[in-house]
């Protein structure tokens, strides 16, 4: 039910906080006592925050996936485990329910020229396999109300109070290779799904 993590840093490896995470549980009847797979992770620019996308894949529910958002603690030397608490902003989107969702495997967040909004960009591969799996680009737009994530967006560049350029890893995160991302829809992708995830997307406070 919870996965380990590290904060090191980016120049000597150095381990600069242990880190545990707790699975969500699936949201499919019969299946709440799984847990989902972190499928990728990724930092907001110019704030202490990840964003994870977790990914679950069975028979009977076929893909489900959700984001959530958690701020890193300070690296401050103290090696104990910390327990991030990550809150979903996007999901679960359900593949039965005709959204275009399958193996993604790949999250980015990328900056716009708006102060505070990002695009986050979301990848599934097929795995040279079109027959069972297909290849997805979706983008969604993000806002963040958050004044360092603003100046961030003015400025371009990280905040002058990271005083660690650091990389985050996490067990059990799989990556894909991003060979093709064309961003192919299933005929399934009906205007009220496209409607539904819209009002999926929250305005982070």
């Amino acid at each position: 039910t919870v996965t380990v993590g590290w904060v090191s840093d980016y120049e000597t490896g150095s381990i600069k906080a242990n880190l545990e995470l707790p699975l969500p549980t699936v949201d499919y009847p019969g299946l709440e006592h799984k847990r989902m797979r972190i499928s990728s992770v990724v930092a907001v620019p110019g704030t202490r925050d990840v964003m994870f996308l977790f990914h679950y894949w069975g028979p009977k529910c076929k893909s489900i996936i959700q984001i959530a958002r958690a701020t890193l603690p300070a690296a401050d030397g103290d090696r104990s485990p910390k327990r991030l608490d990550p809150k979903v902003v996007m999901g679960p989107l359900k593949q039965l329910e005709g959204y275009p969702i399958d193996n993604f495997e790949t999250m980015n967040v990328v900056p716009t020229d708006t102060p505070g909004v990002y695009t986050i960009h979301i990848i599934s591969d097929n795995n040279f396999n079109d027959k069972y799996q297909k290849t997805y680009l979706l983008s969604m737009l993000m806002k963040d109300k958050s004044e360092a994530a603003q100046l961030w967006s003015r400025k371009m560049k990280p905040s002058s109070s990271n005083q660690h350029a650091i990389s985050i890893a996490f067990a059990a995160v799989f990556s894909a290779a991003l060979a093709v991302a064309l961003g192919i829809f299933r005929r399934s992708w009906t205007a009220s799904s496209r409607e539904a995830l819209v009002e999926e997307l929250v305005e982070l406070e």
